[in-house]
Formats: C-alpha cells, sequence, structure tokens
C-alpha cells in the first residue's frame, strides 16, 4: 500500500466495496447434481470436481476475483497523478482522452489511467510512441481496458528482439508502431 502514495486509501475503500459486492457461491443447485451434470458432459473426472469443489468452499474462486481487481487497479494511476506525471491540467488530460490520445477507465468510481500507456524516457510527450494508433487499434478489438493492458504487457512472437517483447517494451526501446499495430489486428480476439 506504501508503494501507492496518495491512491492508498482509494484503493483500500475501492477493494473493501469490490469485495463486499461479491456475490456468495449459488446453492440453489446441489452439488450432487452439479457434478452428476459436470462429469456426465465429460467436463470434469469426478476426482477434478471434488478438488475444485475443495478450492471453491476454501473461497479460492472469491480471492482468484479480487486479485484480478487488485492486479488491475495498481496497474492505473489516479487523475492527479496523471496530470502531475504529464504536468497538464483538468481540461488538457479531458481533452486528450476524448481525442483518443490517452486511455481512461472508470474504476470505483474514480477516473483511473492504465500506466502501461506511459514512458518517462520519451520526452517530452511521456507516452508510448505512436499511443493513439495503438490505442485506436486496441478500440477496434472492443475487448476492454484489461484486455489491452493484458496485450500490451504480454511479449508476442511477432515482436523480436532478444526473444519475443512485449507491445510496450517494444514501443519504450524504438520499435515501429506498425509492428505492434500488425499484432493488434491479427490477433483477432485478444
Amino acid at each position: 500500500m506504501s508503494r501507492l502514495d496518495a491512491d492508498s486509501a482509494w484503493l483500500v475503500d475501492a477493494l473493501t466495496e469490490h469485495l463486499e459486492s461479491m456475490r456468495p457461491v449459488d446453492r440453489s443447485v446441489s452439488r450432487a447434481e452439479r457434478r452428476a451434470l459436470l462429469v456426465a458432459a465429460g467436463a470434469l473426472t469426478p476426482e477434478d470436481f471434488d478438488e475444485a469443489q475443495r478450492r471453491v468452499e476454501r473461497g479460492d474462486l472469491h480471492l482468484r476475483m479480487a486479485e484480478t481487481w487488485l492486479d488491475a487497479a495498481c496497474a492505473t494511476a489516479s487523475l492527479d497523478s496523471t496530470k502531475g506525471f504529464l504536468a497538464i491540467n483538468d481540461d488538457e488530460l479531458v481533452r486528450r482522452v476524448d481525442r483518443g490520445e490517452l486511455v481512461a477507465v472508470e474504476l470505483a468510481g474514480r477516473l483511473r489511467f492504465p500506466t502501461w500507456q506511459f514512458d518517462a524516457a520519451n520526452r517530452p510527450s511521456k507516452v508510448l510512441k505512436g499511443l493513439p494508433d495503438v490505442i485506436a487499434a486496441l478500440t477496434m478489438n472492443g475487448d476492454g481496458w484489461r484486455s489491452d493492458a493484458a496485450f500490451m504487457k504480454s511479449p508476442k512472437r511477432s515482436l523480436r528482439r532478444e526473444g519475443a517483447t512485449a507491445p510496450v517494451e517494444w514501443l519504450r526501446h524504438g520499435g515501429d508502431v506498425a509492428a505492434v499495430i500488425s499484432s493488434i489486428e491479427s490477433s483477432g480476439a485478444l
């Protein structure tokens, strides 16, 4: 939490709200009925079902959902920290989002900015090279900001330096924007 500086209070409140919004596991279908259906369908062996059921009863499903939410939240920056980092005011930040030059998302009632789009070494803009074109290509796929962030941070075989390179790293090290756009387009559904 200390790594998040001013966002720690927001994060605690937002995570608490997220945890409170989780619904309990549906118990309207009995365990025996679920087991019979899944085993008959060939989706699980009886042993696999029993192990999965034990994990659900331990709360692993809800824990995984909380971890996923927390990972996503921690990979964003607040409105104020984004303005400070980019050295711009509210109006300019809104203009950049409206023009598709920055990605902004609402998370737990606050406007947040996925951090993958920033590049402190790219002066003076401090955003990834070719970001508007990347955003436009990602938007065409329509998979949502979490999928877009995962795509941008995952190594792609089509982007090679020393092995597969993630699009974010590719662009930060001077790689061609067109290669990233091509990778986005060829990925289809992310």
